[in-house]
């Protein structure tokens, strides 16, 4: 894979607004519509109107600017016609990516997007990176893969495995999350919908997806979502992402299972047991199960200060008890040989 360029899917890259102005436009062209004032048009005046570039109709007024407006409407319906007839060319697309959420935006092309979307085209897209970001000069390019990995992991470190080139070598933290993922998708789940509680870089998010999961990834670390998200778009995995905490997030919402490794621990550093106690109450109701991994006690995390390595000790027992009575599920079944001072534990829902 080349950092230059990518083969995403035409589903996965987005044409926001402008999507439902062409898609409008063809609707209104297919009705026999009068055409001079459908959506595409109507957006190339207000353009033009603020002094901006618009396929040359910039700096024409009146009957010229109107000519140049509908000659550009009439080679986008062309453009539909000729997808209709002979689908995706192979003609690049060009994309630009937003650093500080991982988006992956289109740049040029998002009228043959557009226009496959409303024919219902599903087409791998050849991808150019664009140095020309449309508003900011300091976005131009590609996601800082590496940069931003070793921004949030203090240098050449991972804390799951990431398959991509750019951190090839790089030192992986957490050794068992294939065993983690393994177990996941040995007949601990139901199958359907799966929130990820925590998801950091998207390694268990982007493993259930493949595994025909509907994944929710939620990350309250702006930049380790953005990680995901933009991994997730550039190797075509289709997952939602959720950027907050787990604790506001979660209200109201139900999913098919959650999973929680290595979350629950953090929020006793910074908050406390009680509290975490307390905040469990919000995952009453909230899936037919649970997966929870954390430290048994805090003196075994090696990073922690040791001021801090008394804060708690729990046997598998007394954490179990915790999470039933939280969370009022009950216990089903725990993983083996895993990390034995982080048990996976497995809860489902009473009814």
């Amino acid at each position: 894979m080349s950092q230059l360029s990518y083969q995403i899917s035409s589903q996965l890259l987005s044409t926001d607004f402008r999507e439902r102005m062409i898609i409008d436009t063809l609707e209104q062209y297919l009705r026999g519509d009068d055409m001079k004032k459908s959506p595409l048009t109507e957006w190339g005046h207000r353009v033009v109107e603020r002094g901006d570039w618009w396929y040359d109709c910039e700096g024409k007024t009146g009957d010229e600017l109107e000519d140049a407006i509908q000659r550009r409407q009439r080679e986008v319906i062309e453009l539909y016609h000729s997808l209709e007839d002979k689908g995706y060319d192979g003609s690049p697309i060009s994309i630009y990516v937003d650093r500080e959420t991982g988006k992956v935006n289109t740049y040029d092309g998002f009228h043959r997007l557009s226009i496959m979307k409303f024919l219902g085209l599903e087409a791998m897209m050849n991808c150019v990176i664009s140095y020309n970001h449309p508003t900011d000069p300091n976005q131009r390019g590609d996601f800082h893969l590496a940069g931003t990995l070793a921004e949030i992991n203090s240098g050449n470190n991972l804390y799951q495995p990431l398959d991509d080139p750019r951190v090839e070598g790089w030192h992986v933290w957490r050794h068992d999350s294939q065993d983690r993922l393994n177990f996941l998708l040995d007949d601990t789940l139901v199958f359907g919908t799966v929130c990820d509680i925590g998801c950091s870089t998207g390694f268990f998010s982007r493993g259930l997806t493949r595994a025909g999961f509907k994944v929710t990834g939620l990350e309250h670390s702006q930049k380790r979502i953005a990680v995901a998200r933009y991994v997730a778009t550039i190797k075509n995995i289709e997952m939602n992402f959720i950027n907050g905490r787990w604790q506001h997030e979660l209200r109201g919402r139900k999913f098919d299972n959650i999973i929680s490794l290595s979350v629950f621990h953090h929020d006793i550093l910074a908050h406390g047991l009680k509290q975490l106690q307390e905040d469990l109450e919000v995952l009453r109701d909230s899936c037919k199960r649970l997966v929870v991994e954390m430290p048994l006690a805090s003196a075994g995390i090696k990073w922690l200060s040791e001021d801090k390595k008394g804060l708690w000790s729990f046997t598998v027992d007394e954490l179990v008890c915790l999470l039933e009575e939280a969370t009022d599920m009950k216990f089903l079944k725990m993983g083996v040989d895993l990390l034995e001072d982080r048990p996976l534990i497995v809860l489902e829902a009473l009814r």
